[in-house]
């Protein structure tokens, strides 16, 4: 994957298991353009997938990532905007 200088991230989801543990993030690169960020902990080179935000939201069959990502993304506008950025 490709370093990006980040211009924010929060976790979007965890998973927490015996044989891997898993982290998905909301990330805003320094350019304005949404990704999703995927890493575990069993292989944190090959396991590390960046995917546009678009596409992780076109796999969405039942709509609730997207809401939840929704809700996010509000969020972190809501948190800049509150810093005055």
């Amino acid at each position: 994957m490709q370093e990006v200088e980040m211009g924010q991230s929060r976790v979007l989801h965890s998973h927490m298991s015996s044989q891997r543990d898993s982290w998905w993030y909301l990330v805003q690169d320094d350019n304005g353009a949404l990704f999703i960020d995927y890493e575990n902990d069993v292989s944190p080179e090959d396991g590390r997938t960046r995917t546009p935000i678009n596409e992780f939201i076109a796999k969405d069959r039942n709509g609730a990532v997207g809401k939840a990502i929704q809700l996010l993304i509000d969020r972190m506008f809501e948190d800049r905007d509150a810093k005055g950025s």
